[in-house]
This record gives C-alpha cells, structure tokens and sequence, in this order.
C-alpha cells in the first residue's frame, strides 16, 4: 500500500510542476494597483491582462434594434520585421581634443572591423556624432584664508551614436560582442522596421472580410438577409518596445507586520529586489483572427478592425422579394423553328 502511495504521489509531482511552469512568474508578482488592461471591443470595456476572479462566464448576445445590427472584425498579424537597427551609444574624455578624438576613433575602429566579422556590412554602420563638450574640475585657489576655488578646463567629453543594420536577430549576439571588445557597452535602443505596411493591412482587409462574410452567413442559415448599409475601419499597430513590461521575482517571507508585532523596536530595511522586463504581447482574446499567431520571437503587432451596420431582413421579406423578381423576370421564348 505504501509503495502504490509512493508512486501516485511521484506521479502527481512532474504535472504540478509541469503546471507552475507553464504558469511563469509574472503571474504571482505583478502589483494589483499597476494591474494593467486591454480594450475588449465586445464587453466595451477596459478588462484586466490577467483575472483573479473565480466566476461564470457571462458573454453577452444583445438583440438588433430596429431590425438593425452592427457586425465587426478584429483581426491581427504578427509580421515579421524586414530589418532590425540598434543603436549604441558611445562616450569618450580626453586630456585634449585631439586625444579624446584620437581615443574615440580607435575604439570605433575596432568595432566596425569586428561587426565585419559579425557578418554586418560596412554600408549598414553609421556613426552619428552627438556632442563634444569641455569638462571643468574646480582648483583651489590656495590662498590663505580663503575657501574659493576656479572652474578649469580639464579635457573634452565627446558623444557618438553607432547605428548598425542587420536583417537576422540572431546577429545581435554577435554585435553586442563585438561592441564589448571596443569598450562599448550602452546599447540605447533596437528598433523593428517593416517596409511593406500598406501589404500588410491589405492582407489584414481581406481576412476581416472574410470574418464578416463568415458571420453574415450565420443569419442566413437562420433565414434572415442581411444588407450592410454603411461601413467603417481602423488600424493601429505595437512594436516590441512598446509591450516590454517590468516586474520583480520574489517571495516575501514574513510580513513587516507580523515582525513588528512580534519586536515593536524593530525597524525593517528592505533588501533590493532585481527587477528585469519580459515581453508581454498584445493578448490575442480581442481577436477574431490572428495571423502567424505561433511566432516565437517578438515582433510587429499589427490589427485591424472592421465594422458594418446591417439592416436585417425578415424571411418573410425575402419571401416577398423573390415573389417580385420572379413576376418581373421576362418570359423565356420558345426557340425558333419550333
């Protein structure tokens, strides 16, 4: 018996990690007040990112007003990006001009003979100069009983930008590499560029047609028709940047409350928590469709939405108006020779 209780138990281990896994960490330290939301287009309303509410699913079927409904499309891509640019900063000081130019140019020198290797073309580095500006240090002015000081000029600091291209993010490893081994550690941003949006949102048009055609035909099957009377759309898009979220990964162990109740006198200093970002996508529960949804990396969110207003038409109206085009349709005429 208690052999059979060990291996259910040793069965039951693997799933409840599997599960604790899969749920992640962002889940458990996320701060209830930042919660944050999206715009669900079928409640109307702002809903949080992730529920802690145990309750029913109610979803909502309003009945058409005036024989009138409104249809809508939301659909999504996930595009990959046609190009990447990251962008590093540089900053170099010297005693003098000469010598902060001299040092700044060497190490540039040897990060783009190293983003060759890293299989980046010297066309797709650009350097882009920033500032130079003198630096002042304070010298005591030496005299007896006094306590000034001069501002002196005591070298130059001088600022550049490095933007390199490349088309595989797999190469940004290499490049970062490549910028340690010139000192160069400050990379400011990665920006994602797409060349092709008007295609995108052409192929996003379609498939929202398709979604309303889809859903047009669901009042067919229940024998009404249905006359779109006006239409609208909108578009947006996210890039990476823009959904890379903060947390912090901890458990707090006993409370500052349950401490002080224990020792009033004491007072608590908190350790520092580390805190990273994660990428948090656009959540794909808005959506009637998403393309490429199974995409690993991060990239271009782009969607896309389609409205119609509808005038419903009864069966018995539809009835009527096949009555009126059969009697309005000519007669056939019997072929000739007969």
């Amino acid at each position: 018996m208690r052999a059979k209780l060990i291996l259910l138990i040793c069965g039951l281990l693997p799933a409840a990690f599997l599960l604790g896994q899969a749920y992640g960490n962002a889940g458990n330290t996320r701060d209830v007040k930042d919660e944050k939301t999206y715009y669900n287009p079928y409640s109307k309303q702002q809903e949080p990112l992730y529920s802690q509410k145990q309750q029913a699913v109610f979803v909502d079927a309003p009945l058409p007003v005036n024989n009138t409904v409104e249809l809508e499309a939301n659909v999504m891509i996930n595009m990959k990006v046609s190009s990447y640019l990251a962008i590093f900063s540089v900053t170099q000081q010297g005693g003098t001009l000469v010598a902060a130019d001299s040092l700044m140019n060497r190490r540039l020198e040897i990060f783009t003979k190293a983003m060759e290797k890293a299989g980046v073309k010297y066309e797709d580095v650009h350097l882009d100069f920033v500032s130079l500006l003198p630096v002042y240090d304070i010298k005591d002015d030496g005299k007896i009983l006094s306590n000034t000081g001069t501002e002196i000029n005591s070298g130059f600091k001088m600022k550049k930008n490095v933007h390199v291209r490349f088309s595989d993010h797999h190469q940004l490893d290499k490049i970062i590499s490549a910028a340690a081994r010139a000192n160069i550690y400050d990379l400011v941003t990665v920006e994602y560029n797409v060349s092709d949006m008007t295609a995108v949102y052409d192929s996003l048009r379609s498939e929202a047609i398709r979604v309303i055609a889809r859903k047009r035909g669901l009042y067919d099957k229940m024998g009404f028709g249905t006359m779109i009377e006006v239409m609208g759309e909108g578009t947006d898009s996210k890039y990476p940047v823009e959904r890379y979220d903060q947390y912090t990964a901890y458990l707090q162990g006993m409370s500052h409350r349950e401490v002080q109740k224990e020792n009033p006198e004491m007072r608590v200093k908190d350790a520092q928590k580390e805190q990273t970002v994660y990428y948090n996508r656009v959540p794909y529960k808005q959506f009637d469709r998403v393309l490429n949804a199974d995409l690993v990396e991060p990239s271009v969110q782009f969607y896309y939405r389609l409205r119609v207003r509808c005038r419903l038409i009864t069966p018995e109206e539809k009835k009527q108006a096949a009555a009126r085009q059969a009697s309005a349709a000519p007669a056939t005429r019997p072929a000739a020779g007969r």
